[in-house]
């Protein structure tokens, strides 16, 4: 049934006869069964008309899932990429060359280093006379300078 214009200048006089139920009743099944393509495009607002509404949460899904279309099959889901986030198991086998560390073992660093524990207490290690040739540790507030 196609819509037809409501009456909206009731007054307490007014019956309601069959020709008004067919209409409320042919618009309220007009706006459940008739086929709507949402605007992906729209701007997102706070409030506006429910077709506004359904616009903007398809244009918000587009953007969150970054696929072509609001109803395509996201490339994660959110509780994948959460659960990916968390994994601390190296999943790309990243190794310390690839991002400038040193290796735990096996690896030469140039340089001072310094380590600062919790408290007053630190760890240098170093050369004591600048030389490349005498290594050098002091314990700053320890036993050993």
């Amino acid at each position: 049934m196609a819509w037809q214009t409501p009456k909206t200048d009731w007054t307490s006089a007014d019956g309601v006869v069959d020709a008004d139920m067919n209409r409320i009743e042919g618009n309220i099944d007009y706006i459940e069964n008739t086929t709507r393509t949402p605007n992906q495009t729209a701007t997102p607002a706070a409030s506006g008309p429910l077709a506004s509404i359904l616009n903007f949460f398809a244009a918000m899904i587009k953007k969150i899932t970054g696929a072509t279309n609001w109803y395509d099959t996201p490339a994660t889901t959110l509780s994948a990429a959460k659960s990916h986030m968390d994994n601390t198991n190296n999943p790309h086998g990243v190794t310390a060359a690839q991002v400038g560390a040193v290796n735990k073992a096996g690896d030469t660093m140039t340089g001072a280093l310094s380590i600062e524990p919790a408290g007053n207490a630190s760890i240098e290690l170093g050369r004591q006379d600048g030389t490349s040739s005498t290594p050098h540790i002091d314990f700053i507030q320890g036993l050993l300078l």
